[in-house]
């Protein structure tokens, strides 16, 4: 019956094609083939990784993921072949979509079945969502192959040969960007969009390094997984006797048109894109060609973005100024910002963790924040709230490089004329991302970088520098230089070793720490390295007699997540693990004891802080920092953002924080003081009013935060 059918559909639409020299040629599905299924073999592979790994409790070891996952396309490889031979021994004429079509139905039913019989760690995930992961990149591929199917057909000469350039150009980016992806969600835990793209190409010779210390193990294999599988499919043609039989006149049986093919394809184009979409998990980042490029509306994946009211700005510090008083201090300030260091991996908030035993003993005369937050884990955007008083950017886009492009004066520009004089030192290099810009904008006077440092007897420990204890000795020389100078000074620090990957010098012993995870248990001994350059630092200010007229402030630029929420790193985390760093306060004369400053801080407090303790007032504006000697008003609100908004967004009104995570806005809330480690999502048990106006609160910050920024920018360009 079916037979019949098609031969009477093929009757019907011999006429929409000429017979002669309309076929589709061996050599056109040979070609096709030897691309698109490669192509579908990784996106789907790569796809199905990342939702199984999205879907387990953790991060399993990626030998097992990979066996799981391949269950499906293991399962889809053996029945296409068994139905192939299948048909071709009684449906002769049935053509290859047609095959694809029903070895598509009949291996989704056995894959099903196979879900109920095979043991749940490996077939868990294998549902309805999980077509939802990989259906529009289905459907776009096919609708590819369709496209270069008739453009083979029905061109000659130089527009074919065109058309064979553009598909073999296009196959590499295609096959890389699912692994890429992949790659840097396996890596941390977030997803990849068109601007992250964007920065990887602009960024590629400074990130070269960084994405060669995350391949290890089998990840080795993920740069090369496209070319492993897709060029010997291309090297078919080079073979005599497979080239003999692409071109040779097809049989009757295979005499198929392009018309046939599209008519024959329409039913499962269909399928793909009609069918009703399935909610994904909402630890799920969208990951699909159009998600990547931007297009989130053809996948649902996106909400439509809600109406922003605009209101007052959050702060205007571009003529802020400080002003002397009668009682002001001559004190000399220090602001040591330790690379990536959590607050719940130190000695002072853990202290079963010999991590930074001389960091607790500073803290004997210090004000302790109990709570100090990151606006935006992410070291270049964390130096515009630690030195400037207000949010950075809250886009991936550094701004702050710009010239002129912090909409504000730092710490640096405002003690300046008090006669203090700047510099700013670390062991990596000022280059990347034009951290030299950003310094210059904030007021430095001098500024050292890993090139400005002799390295002999230094080890080169991280992708973007030396070793801690190389700027030691430069900056305590600089301090000299100022002392004899009779010149107060301001003098800021930014460490390196506890950057991933977490490499300490080989000189430096490490300790097991008894935990699973390799890579934490390396970030502990950085910690520990950072802890001993403090000690070392600090005993250079205390030889110099420099600790009782000094102020010391000593504070994380963020933290780092471990999968504790199946996210790696920091950039897009908005989890306390990556926002809750240390911070204290330490002078010996101010501060004999040891005091706690509790409330919900951030660092945008830090400026404010400074003027407190030298007893100076800002004057010329208003800024959103509050000084740390103040105690904190019931309901103070703080707004943070990932690497990149557009992802993650999060609000915290005293204890309680909102999350609005991968752009589908799944929304998130945690009771910080009843569950510190923000494992029960209570979004289901509040109102959605409540929910909505929260979203509406942290999307209007985002909003007239770039706005001030924005307009600083025009009005810079045109004095300009």
């Amino acid at each position: 019956m079916v037979t019949r059918l098609y031969r009477i559909f093929r009757a019907k639409t011999a006429g929409l094609c000429a017979p002669r020299g309309c076929t589709v040629s061996r050599a056109t599905w040979l070609r096709l083939g030897s691309v698109f299924g490669p192509l579908f073999l990784v996106v789907v592979l790569m796809r199905l990784l990342q939702y199984s790994i999205t879907v387990r409790a953790g991060v399993p070891p990626l030998s097992l993921i990979l066996l799981s996952a391949a269950l499906t396309p293991l399962l889809l490889f053996l029945t296409s072949v068994a139905v192939y031979v299948w048909c071709r021994a009684r449906w002769p004429d049935v053509l290859p979509v047609w095959h694809f079509l029903a070895v598509s139905t009949l291996t989704a039913g056995l894959s099903i079945g196979a879900s109920m019989l095979v043991p749940p760690p490996t077939t868990e995930w294998l549902t309805l969502s999980a077509f939802e992961a990989i259906r529009w990149d289905v459907l776009l591929l096919l609708l590819l192959a369709l496209s270069f199917l008739f453009l083979l057909e029905r061109t000659r000469g130089r527009v074919r040969l065109v058309c064979l350039i553009v598909l073999y150009a296009l196959t590499p980016p295609l096959m890389f960007l699912p692994a890429g992806t992949f790659g840097y969600f396996v890596s941390t835990g977030s997803p990849a969009d068109v601007t992250l793209l964007k920065y990887f190409l602009v960024n590629f010779p400074d990130l070269a390094k960084v994405i060669a210390s995350e391949l290890y193990g089998l990840r080795v294999l993920l740069p090369f997984l496209p070319v492993l599988i897709l060029l010997p499919p291309l090297l078919l043609l080079r073979i005599r006797p497979v080239r003999r039989w692409a071109y040779a006149t097809p049989t009757q049986s295979e005499a198929g048109t392009p018309w046939h093919v599209l008519l024959g394809a329409i039913p499962f184009v269909l399928l793909l894109a009609l069918l009703p979409q399935t909610s994904l998990p909402e630890a799920y980042p969208p990951s699909s060609y159009v998600s990547v490029l931007g297009v989130d509306a053809v996948t649902g994946s996106s909400r439509a973005r809600p109406v922003v009211q605009e209101t007052t700005p959050p702060f205007d510090t571009k003529g802020l100024r400080l002003t002397a008083t009668d009682s002001t201090r001559r004190m000399n300030v220090v602001m040591i910002f330790l690379e990536s260091i959590r607050a719940r991996s130190t000695t002072l908030f853990d202290p079963s963790l010999d991590t930074t035993p001389f960091l607790d003993t500073l803290a004997q005369q210090a004000l302790v924040a109990e709570q100090m937050y990151a606006v935006v884990p992410y070291t270049n955007k964390s130096l515009t709230p630690l030195l400037a008083g207000i949010p950075p950017y809250p886009h991936r886009e550094i701004i702050a490089a710009r010239p002129g492009g912090i909409p504000g004066p730092g710490l640096p520009a405002l003690l300046k004329p008090h006669g203090y004089r700047s510099a700013f030192f670390t062991p990596a290099t000022l280059a990347y991302e034009h951290k030299d810009i950003v310094l210059q904008n904030l007021g430095f006077d001098e500024m050292y970088g890993d090139g400005a440092f002799e390295p002999n007897g230094f080890d080169r420990t991280n992708h973007f520098g030396y070793e801690d204890k190389i700027i030691i000795e430069p900056s305590l020389a600089w301090v000299d230089d100022r002392v004899a100078a009779g010149e107060p000074f301001f003098l800021s620090y930014l460490t390196l070793v506890a950057h991933h990957p977490y490499t300490v010098p080989p000189s430096f012993q490490q300790r097991d720490y008894g935990v699973e995870d390799e890579t934490l248990n390396a970030y502990l001994n950085a910690l520990r390295y950072s802890d001993d350059f403090l000690r070392a630092l600090m005993q250079g200010f205390e030889e110099r007699d420099l600790l009782d007229s000094t102020l010391f402030i000593i504070i994380g630029d963020h933290g780092q997540a471990f999968g504790e929420h199946k996210q790696r790193m920091h950039p897009d985390v908005l989890w306390d693990e990556a926002l809750h760093v240390p911070a204290l306060l330490y002078n010996p004369v101010l501060f004999p004891q040891r005091q706690w400053t509790g409330g919900a801080r951030q660092q945008i407090d830090l400026l404010p802080t400074v003027a407190d303790v030298l007893n100076m007032k800002l004057e010329g504006g208003f800024y959103p920092g509050l000084s740390m000697l103040q105690p904190v008003p019931p309901g103070r609100v703080l707004y943070f953002s990932g690497w990149e908004s557009d992802i993650v967004l999060a609000l915290r009104r005293d204890a309680m924080k909102f999350m609005c995570r991968y752009k589908r806005c799944a929304m998130q809330v945690f009771d910080t003081a009843a569950d510190p480690l923000e494992q029960n999502n209570l979004a289901p048990t509040l109102p959605p009013e409540r929910l909505h106006e929260a979203e509406q609160e942290m999307r209007r910050w985002r909003h007239n935060v770039r706005q001030v920024y924005k307009d600083h920018l025009a009005t810079a360009d045109e004095r300009r």
